[in-house]
């Protein structure tokens, strides 16, 4: 055989070789994959949370197999009781982030230390509706956009997140809140759409409090954004050293 044809030949074995080496790999990380889609949807999405006896250990056991078919999956990821999650090829979630109960999370990337509240939905697409000459079930969706909520931040109970909304670092999301705009950092918002109502720490800088006649509000950063029991156990790590 000419020498010169020699090397584009070993190329092309070595390329043979490593499809053969990959194609079992790949077929064992899809199966792995599939096995905790099943195990999770099948049992460990029904099985208690912290509150109840044993939740500790069901907490992490959703948080194990998540790992197993999600984007990505951080530290110390707290999934709650009923979250759907879809095949989880579109979350990711960073370290210490964490899902309440009954959430629908379609996409979204959720950053260090993040609490979303119980029931809140994302949504990662929406539908195509320009066309009026067909009806709109006919139509398709629109390209994905993953939502990001950025680094402590806080979404409360039954919050829906549009496609491509971007929730700053700290901000706070008021109970039942539609965001359908950017939500700045550090940011209180509240509201169907949601608007800006306040920001963190604008009370460390507004001096001494003004008496009034007016029954005072309930303690936290603003009435719109509401305590809920689920949300004190949201940081599992909290006092740990």
């Amino acid at each position: 055989m000419d020498a010169a044809c020699r090397p584009g030949l070993d190329h092309e074995l070595h390329v043979v070789v490593d499809r053969r080496v990959a194609a079992p790999s790949n077929m064992i990380l899809a199966m792995k994959r599939t096995l905790c889609l099943l195990a999770y949807y099948g049992f460990a999405k029904h099985l208690p949370d912290m509150s109840f006896p044993g939740g500790i250990l069901s907490t992490r056991l959703r948080a194990f197999l998540c790992r197993g078919f999600l984007a990505s999956a951080g530290k110390e990821i707290d999934i709650r009781s009923g979250a759907f999650l879809a095949d989880g090829r579109y979350l990711h979630m960073a370290d210490r982030s964490s899902i309440g109960p009954g959430c629908r999370i379609y996409g979204a990337r959720l950053g260090y230390g993040v609490i979303v509240g119980p029931h809140c939905v994302f949504f990662k697409e929406n539908r195509a509706a320009d066309d009026l000459s067909i009806p709109v079930g006919a139509h398709g969706t629109t390209p994905i956009n993953l939502p990001v909520v950025e680094d402590l931040a806080w979404v409360g109970e039954r919050v829906l997140v549009l496609q491509g909304r971007r929730i700053g670092k700290g901000a706070i999301v008021g109970a039942g809140a539609v965001v359908t705009r950017d939500v700045p950092p550090f940011a209180i918002v509240g509201g169907n759409p949601a608007r800006v109502i306040g920001h963190r720490g604008q009370e460390a800088h507004s001096g001494p409090p003004q008496p009034s006649s007016e029954p005072s509000a309930a303690p936290g950063p603003s009435n719109a954004v509401q305590s809920h029991p689920e949300n004190l156990q949201m940081f599992p790590w909290k006092g740990r050293k």
